[in-house]
């Protein structure tokens, strides 16, 4: 793969002997903070058809949207004295979804995502703990606010041969697309929320072999109801 000079400034600056994009991708996804809390970084208390969750936001930094969790039995719940989340060494029932409008509310016919979202959230309060990360990513349902958002993230002036991670198009978006770096924002997510280890909610089981990374490690795949 031909390098570039944003591309040979990372090797420099993390001290990388080789250096491709999709490398770059992964070790910024792995070492450094993509996410923050949005206020109130405790957390929202709402009420479902499924009982009470704590909602907690999160801004990524190569996503306009705010990704969501939903939480319950205490997850994420800061603690007074450090102001981070307790970490839960037992194995905490785990949903990541990745948003489709369409499907999650209206559930159309060829991607009826909403059945899984909602028997997520179902099992989640019958376990007691558990979380529900709802993934908001870019080029999902994009309308015409998305689009605005996306110009103004990126500007004309932006160089596509740059490992940039708000790019959809461009070397860094062929060496790893959306939705393999959801998985390493997903990550960051369930370890600023305390998880460790993980009962993954999926009818498509796989091995996310990234996880580790992030100090995440699934023990059982769990098969949606």
């Amino acid at each position: 793969m031909a390098r570039v000079p944003e591309l040979e400034a990372l090797c420099a600056k993390h001290q990388l002997k080789m250096c491709s994009v999709e490398q770059i991708v992964e070790y910024r996804l792995a070492r450094e903070t993509l996410i923050e809390r949005l206020a109130p970084t405790n957390g929202t208390p709402i009420d479902t058809p499924y009982g009470r969750f704590n909602l907690i936001s999160y801004q990524s930094s190569i996503d306009p949207l705010p990704h969501l969790a939903l939480t319950v039995g205490g997850v994420g719940d800061l603690t007074a004295a450090t102001e981070q989340a307790r970490v839960i060494e037992e194995p905490v029932l785990v949903r990541v979804h990745r948003r489709d409008l369409l499907g999650d509310i209206f559930e159309e016919q060829s991607n009826p995502t909403g059945k899984a979202l909602r028997s997520s959230l179902k099992m989640i309060q019958q376990a007691g703990r558990g979380v529900l990360v709802y993934v908001r990513p870019e080029g999902v349902g994009d309308d015409w606010r998305e689009r605005l958002q996306r110009i103004r993230r990126n500007p004309g002036e932006d160089n596509a041969n740059s490992p940039d991670l708000t790019r959809l198009e461009g070397v860094g978006g062929r060496a790893m697309p959306p939705q393999v770096r959801e998985i390493g924002i997903g990550g960051q997510i369930l370890r600023d929320l305390g998880v460790r280890r993980m009962r993954l909610l999926s009818n498509h089981p796989s091995s996310y072999p990234g996880l580790h990374g992030f100090g995440l490690e699934i023990v059982e795949q769990v098969k949606v109801d």
